[in-house]
């Protein structure tokens, strides 16, 4: 499981850096390093599930073209990790997971509404029967 975590973690730290923004590069609201804060997860049977960032430590890199991301649960082992290809349309954030972890998870398709204020950004999606409402901060 180790080289697993890894394999994807050196991806997507690779795949995912970002333009400096000081040099004149367009950037968007979404670009940068994220902190997960909080989550509600409603599973397909209706069961609802949250989290905090005492129980899940996770960062979510989002790049000029892709995205990365690494959950670890509150004993260090390791929750989920994605990275792949990503989309914005108006408001809508897709997520096209190229590697995950589980593995059943790859090559899914995660659709969020997005908002960003100041430094946190919330979405609300779904993927794969589960429905997500998140809140992240910006990691300066």
């Amino acid at each position: 499981m180790f080289k697993k975590f890894a394999v994807i973690l050196a991806v997507a730290v690779l795949s995912c850096q970002t333009t400096n923004t000081s040099t004149g590069a367009q950037s968007h609201p979404l670009r940068g390093d994220w902190e997960f804060v909080s989550g509600r997860f409603t599973l397909a049977d209706g069961t609802v599930r949250t989290a905090t960032s005492s129980e899940l430590h996770s960062l979510k890199i989002i790049g000029a073209s892709r995205f990365s991301f690494v959950t670890l649960r509150a004993d260090g082992s390791l929750a989920r990790a994605a990275a792949g290809r990503y989309t914005i349309s108006g408001n809508t954030y897709t997520e096209y997971l190229d590697l995950a972890s589980p593995a059943d998870a790859q090559g899914s398709t995660a659709v969020f509404t997005w908002r960003v204020e100041g430094d946190t950004w919330y979405h609300n999606g779904e993927s794969r029967g589960v429905k997500f409402e998140e809140v992240w901060h910006r990691v300066r």
